[in-house]
This record gives structure tokens, C-alpha cells and sequence, in this order.
């Protein structure tokens, strides 16, 4: 819609220390960067290794953006990945999922990947329950992530139930 029309951006004018101006060029790359989606493969994993590696400045981007995604998926594990195949990478391997939010929390990976100055790195991304052979094993080998709850997504429990707060007889 307003990626042809050659406009810039002007941020926290007037009401910050941070105000800037960001050139029509910069809102190009900007749009052009975060239109591009995941795509998709289906390899198999031969091995999950320690991750080795990673910059300091990515594994801190993808803490902070993960730290954002608010009850999306219960954690995170960033492993060193060897594929069918012989090719090595980098997953990062998503348990419990919230149904439907696989798109955005791969679209956060890649946010992580280009804001940390590595536009051109790349990091395979999977989704996982629990329950799967495989969560076990990144488990024991990858660095955690844990993602932040919905609090208020919680059902009330019922009164008496919780022994940090009995109920109140009158």
C-alpha cells in the first residue's frame, strides 16, 4: 500500500531523546524485510549437538523477542542440528505450541535473525508437543528458552483449592 509511495518515517518527534527520521530507503528495506515469509522443508534430524557458535547478539535478540511472545508456546530449545543428509544448521524447536501461532513465532525467529545484523543468517524453526520423542532429547543438549505465560488465560481455581490462599470463613 505505501511501500511504492516513497515516504519516510519520522519517530518520537518532539517527545523523546530517541526522535529520528528514517529515509524513504530505510522504509523500503524495512517493509521489504519483514514481508518475507518462512519457507517450509521437511528434512529429518540425524543429531541435536549443544549449540556452538551463535553471536552473543543473536542468542540476546532472540531472548528478547522470545520474551514478547506471551503464551505462545511454553519454551525454547536452540540446538546445533545435523540433518538426513549431512547438512549442519541451527534449530530452534518450539514445545507446545499454541495452536495457530507457528507463523508468528517463526516470523519472530527471523525478526531475531535480522535485527541482530545477521539479515543473512539463517535457523531452521520446528514445533513440537511435549510429548515427542524429540523434546526429550533437545532437552538434554539445548539451551532453554522459557516463554512468558498468560496469566489471565488461567481459569480461576476454586476457592479452598490453593493452600497459599485458604478461604476466608465469616
Amino acid at each position: 500500500m505505501l511501500q511504492d509511495q516513497n515516504l519516510g518515517i519520522g519517530l518520537n518527534l518532539g517527545v523523546a531523546p530517541s526522535e529520528t527520521l528514517l529515509p524513504s530507503g530505510a522504509v523500503k528495506w524495512l517493509w521489504a524485510t519483514l514481508s518475507q515469509g518462512p519457507s517450509s522443508a521437511d528434512d529429518l534430524p540425524e543429531e541435536f549437538l549443544p549449540p556452538t557458535g551463535l553471536p552473543e547478539t543473536l542468542v540476546t535478540a532472540l531472548d528478547t523477542k522470545l520474551a514478547t511472545a506471551t503464551g505462545y508456546a511454553k519454551l525454547a530449545y536452540l540446538v546445533e542440528v545435523v540433518w538426513k543428509g549431512g547438512r549442519r544448521g541451527h534449530l530452534l524447536a518450539f514445545i507446545d505450541p499454541l495452536p495457530g501461532a507457528e507463523t508468528a513465532l517463526a516470523a519472530a525467529v527471523r525478526e531475531a535473525l535480522v535485527f541482530s545484523g545477521l539479515e543473512a543468517g539463517e535457523m531452521d524453526v520446528t514445533f513440537l508437543e511435549a510429548s515427542h520423542t524429540a523434546a526429550a532429547r533437545l532437552s538434554k543438549v539445548g539451551l532453554r528458552f522459557d516463554l512468558p505465560t498468560d496469566e489471565t488465560a488461567q481459569p480461576p481455581s476454586a476457592p479452598g483449592m490453593n493452600p497459599e490462599r485458604p478461604p476466608r470463613l465469616r
